[in-house]
C-alpha cells in the first residue's frame, strides 16, 4: 500500500516555460514548456506550433491521471504563458514555489523587515518610497528560485549560460537556438520538486498546528494530501483574479489623451493654488517650475501642530518634521489645516508627475482595446491574505478624480457593489457578539456606540430620523468612528489620543466604555495571542498561514488582533469570486468581473440588467454568511449599487467629479506654455 507522501510525489510535475512579452509586458509569444516528474524523466515541446493541450499531453507521457503542476512563479509566468496557449487553467491544479514559500515568510516577528520598515518615520513620501522598493527586493532576492535553492543546499546556479538564454527570449532571438533553450528551459524543472518537498515540510508543520479564526480545530487532524489540497485551492484562486485583471478596467481613451496633455499644467495650477493659500511653500526654479520650499513647509507644519497642541509629533532622524503621508494622515486626518491639505494636494501631485512622464508613465499600461492592464491583484498580497495589486498600475490605488477615465462600451454599465461596513459584521461573527450584530442593524452604526456611550440621548437616538441624528451629531460620529475603527484594529489609548487630537485620559476612558460595550468582542481579542502563542500561527480555511514567532511583544499586539477580522474579508472575497466566475464560466451569469477593491468588486453588465446586479448583490450576502458562519437570523448587508453608466464622468460618491472635469477642461494658452516645458 502507498504511503501518502508516495502518493503525492507520483501526481507533481514539475514545469518551467519560456515567453516574450510585448512593451506592455503580455506575453505574446511562447517558446517552449518543459517539464520533469520525480524520477527525473524529462519533457521538452518547443511550443510556437503548438495547438493541443499540452497539460494533457504531459499527463498522458507521465501516465498520470490527475496531475500536479509545480511551477515557480504561477501568476506572473505559468498561468499567462498556459492562458496564451488557449488553456483553461481553472481545469487543472498548480502549486507555486514562490506563493508557499511567501506564505512562510508571513510572521508577527517584530525583527521581520516590514516591521523594522514600519517603524521608521519618513521626511517624505518619496523617501518612504524608495526604502519600501529596497525592501521590496531584497525580500524578492529572497524569495527567487535561484535564492531558495541556495538556502536549502539544491545545486541550482544561476551560469551565464542561462542569463545568455534569458536573453535570447527577451529579445525574441530564439531561432537556431531552440535546443539550447529547451535544455536551459529543462534544467530550470530539476530542483523544482525537491524545492517544494523542503518547503511543504515546514508548511505542514505550520498549518497543523495553527489556530483557525474562521473554523476553529479545521487543521488539528488533516493530512498531508488534504494539506496539498489546500495549496492547490490557493493557486485557484490565483488564477480566477489573474483572469478578472487579464480583463483589465474599461476606460476612455480620448480623456486619457486629454489628462496626459494637461497633467503638467494642472500639476503646476495645485501648487500655485496652495501657494496662494500657504505663502511661500512653493518658489519658482530655473526650469520656470514650482518646487517645494522645505523650510517653509515645515513651519507651516510646525505651527499647526502648536495651534492644535499636538504632543510627540514624529521627527526623522534628521530631526525634521515627518511629512509624510501615513503620518499626516494620523495627525491631521480630522483637522481642516495645513496637514490635511499638504496631504490631500500631495496625494494628486504624485500622480501627476507619474501621468506627466514619457516613460514611466501609469497610462502607459493600458491596451488598445480602451482596458487598463495591471499585473494582477495579488490575491495572498498581505500577511492578512488581502488584496495587493500594483498602485501604480491599478486605478483604484491612485487619486479618486482620477477615477474619471473609467468609461464601459456602448450598450454596458460598470456596477460597484461593496459590503456595508464588512468589518462590523466580520467581528461580530467571529466574536460571537451579539450586542456587536444589534449595533450593526441599527440605523447608525457609529452613533449607536454614541448612544450607549451617552454622547446621544436617548431620545434623540429613538425619535430622530438617521439623516437628523447625522447632521446634529456630526461632529461626535466623526470622533466615534474614527474610535470604532481604531479600536477594530487593536490600536491602543496613546495612539487613539494623537489620531484624536484628545488629552490621553479621555482616550483610555473610551477604550474602556468600548470595552464594557462589546463584552464578548473584548474578551476574544484578549485570548487572541494566547492562542497564537500556543499554537504555530494563524490560518484560513483554505490553508494560508501566517507563522507566529517564537516570542511575542507589545509591537505585535495589533497585527494579532487584527489578523482575524482582515483575513476573514480578504476570505470572503476569494469565495465570491470563485463563486462568480465559476457561474460566468458556465454562462449562468452575464457578467465579467473587472476589479475587487477590497470589500468591494466592479462588474460589466448588459445597461439596464438590473437581474444580474441584483444576482451579484444576492451572492455576495449568501457567500459571506456562509464564510462567517454567521448565526442564524444574522446577515451581511451589501450597499447599493453604483453604475458607472457610457460616457458620464463618475468618481466615488461623484465627491471628486468637479475636479475631474476641471483637470479634463483645463486649457489656456499659459498652462499649453507651461505643459510644452
Amino acid at each position: 500500500m502507498k504511503t501518502q507522501a508516495e502518493m503525492i510525489l507520483n501526481r507533481l510535475i514539475a514545469i518551467d516555460t519560456e515567453y516574450h512579452t510585448d512593451s506592455q509586458g503580455r506575453i505574446d509569444k511562447v517558446f517552449c514548456l518543459c517539464a520533469q516528474d520525480t524520477s527525473g524523466k524529462t519533457f521538452k515541446q518547443w511550443t510556437i506550433n503548438y495547438t493541443d493541450n499540452i497539460l494533457d499531453a504531459l499527463g498522458q507521457f507521465y501516465g498520470v491521471t490527475d496531475p500536479i503542476y509545480v511551477c515557480h512563479a504561477f501568476d506572473k509566468a505559468e498561468r499567462r504563458a498556459l492562458k496564451f496557449l488557449g488553456i483553461d487553467c481553472s481545469k487543472h491544479k498548480f502549486i507555486c514555489t514562490w506563493h508557499l514559500a511567501k506564505m512562510l515568510q508571513n510572521s508577527f516577528s517584530k525583527k521581520s523587515a516590514r516591521k523594522a520598515l514600519k517603524n521608521e518615520v519618513f521626511e517624505s513620501d518619496d523617501e518612504q518610497t524608495e526604502a519600501l522598493v529596497h525592501v521590496s527586493r531584497s525580500k524578492a532576492d529572497s524569495l527567487s528560485y535561484a535564492g531558495l535553492c541556495k538556502r536549502f543546499g539544491l545545486a541550482l546556479i544561476d551560469t551565464e549560460h542561462k542569463n545568455a538564454m534569458r536573453k535570447l527570449c527577451i529579445e525574441d532571438k530564439t531561432e537556431g537556438n531552440e535546443q539550447a533553450i529547451l535544455d536551459y528551459c529543462a534544467e530550470d524543472t530539476a530542483f523544482l520538486i525537491p524545492l517544494f518537498k523542503h518547503l511543504f515540510n515546514d508548511y505542514y508543520r505550520v498549518l497543523k498546528g495553527s489556530f483557525c479564526p474562521l473554523r476553529p480545530g479545521r487543521f488539528d487532524n488533516i493530512d498531508p494530501i488534504g494539506a496539498v489540497e489546500c495549496l492547490t485551492k490557493q493557486m485557484s484562486y490565483v488564477n480566477d483574479f489573474g483572469d478578472i485583471a487579464d480583463y483589465g478596467i474599461p476606460v476612455d481613451l480620448n480623456r486619457v489623451a486629454i489628462l496626459k496633455e494637461n497633467a503638467p499644467a494642472y500639476r503646476e495650477k495645485l501648487k500655485s493654488d496652495f501657494n496662494n493659500q500657504y505663502d511661500g511653500t512653493f518658489k519658482k526654479r530655473k526650469d520656470n517650475l514650482l518646487h517645494e520650499d522645505t523650510t517653509a513647509l515645515q513651519k507651516f507644519l510646525s505651527e499647526n501642530i502648536d495651534a492644535l497642541r499636538i504632543k510627540n509629533y514624529p521627527k526623522t532622524s534628521s530631526g525634521k518634521l515627518s511629512m509624510s503621508s501615513d503620518t499626516l494622515k494620523d495627525y491631521f486626518n480630522h483637522h481642516d489645516c495645513f496637514g490635511e491639505h499638504y496631504r490631500q494636494m500631495n496625494k494628486l501631485l504624485r500622480k501627476l508627475n507619474g501621468i506627466s512622464k514619457r516613460d514611466d508613465n501609469p497610462f502607459n499600461y493600458i491596451l488598445p482595446n480602451g482596458n487598463i492592464w495591471y499585473e494582477s491583484l495579488q490575491p495572498y498580497g498581505t500577511i492578512t491574505s488581502r488584496c495587493t495589486p500594483s498602485t501604480k498600475r491599478f486605478i483604484f490605488g491612485w487619486h479618486k478624480s482620477l477615477y474619471g477615465v473609467m468609461n464601459p462600451p456602448k450598450g454596458k454599465w460598470l456596477v460597484e457593489l461593496d459590503y456595508s461596513s464588512e468589518e462590523t459584521f466580520v467581528q461580530a461573527c467571529i466574536c460571537k457578539d451579539a450586542v456587536y450584530n444589534e449595533i450593526y442593524n441599527s440605523k447608525d452604526i457609529y452613533l449607536a456606540f454614541a448612544n450607549k456611550m451617552r454622547l446621544v440621548p436617548d431620545d434623540d437616538w429613538n425619535n430622530l430620523p438617521k439623516s437628523e441624528l447625522k447632521e446634529k451629531y456630526s461632529d461626535v460620529r466623526k470622533r466615534i468612528k474614527s474610535l470604532v475603527l481604531g479600536l477594530s484594529y487593536g490600536m491602543g489609548p496613546k495612539k487613539l489620543a494623537q489620531s484624536l487630537g484628545i488629552p490621553f485620559a479621555l482616550a483610555e476612558h473610551y477604550v474602556e466604555q468600548v470595552g464594557r460595550i462589546l463584552r464578548e468582542s473584548s474578551a476574544y481579542k484578549s485570548t487572541l495571542q494566547n492562542k497564537l502563542t500556543k499554537r504555530n500561527g494563524f490560518s484560513l480555511p483554505d490553508g494560508f498561514i501566517c507563522k507566529g514567532a517564537e516570542k511575542y511583544v507589545d509591537n505585535n499586539a495589533t497585527t494579532i488582533i487584527n489578523f482575524p477580522f482582515q483575513s476573514g474579508g480578504g476570505m470572503i472575497l476569494r469565495v465570491l469570486v470563485k463563486r462568480l466566475m465559476q457561474r460566468i464560466r458556465d454562462g449562468k451569469l452575464n457578467a465579467k468581473i473587472v476589479a475587487t477593491i477590497h470589500d468591494a468588486i466592479f462588474v460589466e453588465i448588459d445597461e439596464g440588467d438590473s437581474d444580474t446586479i441584483q444576482q451579484v448583490s444576492e451572492a455576495m450576502r449568501i457567500t459571506a454568511n456562509d464564510v462567517l458562519g454567521a448565526p442564524k437570523g444574522w446577515s451581511i448587508k451589501v450597499g447599493s449599487p453604483e453604475i458607472v453608466k457610457h460616457g458620464e464622468v463618475w468618481t466615488p460618491d461623484h465627491q471628486y467629479d468637479g475636479q475631474f472635469n476641471e483637470l479634463l477642461n483645463f486649457q489656456s494658452n499659459s498652462n499649453r506654455q507651461v505643459a510644452n516645458n
